[in-house]
């Protein structure tokens, strides 16, 4: 309970430090995937190397080596969140009597800001695709494949496809632009995981069918990571544009509360789930089972994948022209405050 409300409490002003860092479009492109890059290396390294790491620290006993991780890992994190406090500077200062945003005004802001709630579902949809398959991706490979082993296979594909997809953003979203990227991203995930349904009928536990499967399924969710964060400083903006008052952390922690409601939601699925399907742990599954492990992990993402694009395609706006129009209003109206 601790860890996750300081989590939260660092994640929103951490966030919420891009919209402040630039107000150039292809900056934010280049700064907001550099620490989605840093934590989709986080996931590659423990989807790679966590299993086999506990139990060599437990040395046979599971319990001791996921402790002994533990504390390694929050030492980790000590160390680079006191990095980051103490040399990030605020470069604007907030004003002593600044007015107190209350709960009713930040759901007000909330409702007023269209763009925010179109927002809201995307990412909703984003982060309940990626953490049902990353929470079901364990049973799916130990009892569906047969053969455990493969979800290490599968997450180091995934993992550098998914850095891939963050490192090559910038240069796409320049070449042929964000709508068409976002797409991209929204349609390998269906790719990836419709490959991961046939190979696992055809060839179960074939390694090379497996590890492309997780490639171009994280191809897709580096894209998505990468231009929802940029999409969050542009709701920002577009919050100034219509309402006259910038948020961020108001904004921001709407990202934070989403990814949390989705890993809830996604953990709750899957055990539910499972026990509907009839899961027993340890156990060879019956063929009832099997299947209702294959449409947790294949099919309800893919069903979220094209209700996300769908909300992304109909509703969002903040793209080409009237993105360029609004960017240049903003700039309008901070050259008229610093005149007066």
């Amino acid at each position: 309970i601790l860890w996750g409300m300081t989590y939260t409490i660092m994640d929103i002003p951490y966030w919420s430090m891009i919209p402040a860092l630039t107000s150039s479009k292809e900056e934010r492109e280049q700064v907001a995937v550099i620490p989605r890059i840093f934590a989709s290396t986080a996931w590659l390294i423990m989807g790679t190397f966590g299993l086999s790491i506990v139990k060599k620290l437990g040395n046979g006993n599971v319990v001791k080596g996921y402790s002994s991780f533990a504390v390694v890992i929050a030492v980790a994190f000590i160390i680079s969140a006191i990095i980051t406090c103490l040399n990030v500077k605020e470069r604007v200062e907030t004003p002593k009597n600044a007015e107190k945003v209350s709960f009713k005004q930040t759901l007000n802001i909330i409702r007023k800001n269209d763009q925010l709630v179109v927002f809201i579902g995307i990412v909703l949809g984003m982060n309940l695709i990626m953490q049902i398959s990353g929470s079901m991706a364990i049973y799916y490979f130990t009892y569906v494949v047969g053969k455990e082993s493969l979800f290490s296979v599968y997450q180091a594909f995934a993992g550098i496809a998914e850095i891939s997809g963050l490192v090559l953003l910038p240069i796409l979203t320049k070449k042929i632009g964000r709508e068409d990227v976002f797409k991209f991203g929204s349609i390998l995930p269906i790719a990836g995981f419709l490959l991961l349904f046939v190979a696992g009928i055809v060839a179960p536990q074939n390694a090379l069918f497996i590890g492309m499967a997780g490639a171009i399924l994280k191809l897709g969710s580096g894209f998505l990571l990468g231009s929802t964060t940029i999409m969050l400083a542009d709701v920002v903006d577009y919050g100034e544009f219509k309402l006259g008052t910038r948020n961020e952390s108001i904004v921001f922690s709407v990202q934070t509360l989403l990814v949390k409601g989705a890993s809830a939601v996604a953990g709750w699925l899957v055990g539910v789930g499972l026990s509907l399907v009839g899961y027993v742990a340890g156990e060879v599954q019956s063929a009832t089972t099997i299947l209702g492990m294959r449409v947790i992990m294949i099919w309800i993402p893919i069903v979220c994948a094209i209700v996300m694009y769908t909300i992304y395609k109909s509703k969002y706006k903040i793209n080409g022209k009237f993105h360029d129009d609004m960017l240049v209003e903003l700039e309008k109206r901070k050259k008229a405050n610093d005149a007066i």
